[in-house]
């Protein structure tokens, strides 16, 4: 893993909702996705065989960004 985490707990709860799906990256393949109704989801992203295919883990805040990065690096290795 790169180390790369650009999300903060600080961050992630000062996101608001918009009209639009709002994605938020933290680095190695793993994404919060906010959508119009507030509903905040951790995904984990990849590309296979030219296509991109996607894991969700849960929603947040159930599942805290430290349980995310876990679960990633879990799913990652599995890849």
């Amino acid at each position: 893993m790169s180390g790369i985490n650009k999300l903060t707990d600080t961050k992630i709860k000062k996101t608001q909702p918009s009209d639009k799906i709002i994605q938020l990256g933290d680095g190695d393949r793993l994404w919060l996705v906010v959508y119009p109704s507030g509903k905040k989801v951790w995904r984990v992203k990849w590309k296979s065989d030219y296509r991109q295919d996607q894991f969700t883990i849960g929603h947040y805040p159930g599942i805290s960004l430290k349980q995310a990065r876990m679960e990633r690096d879990r799913i990652t290795g599995l890849l």
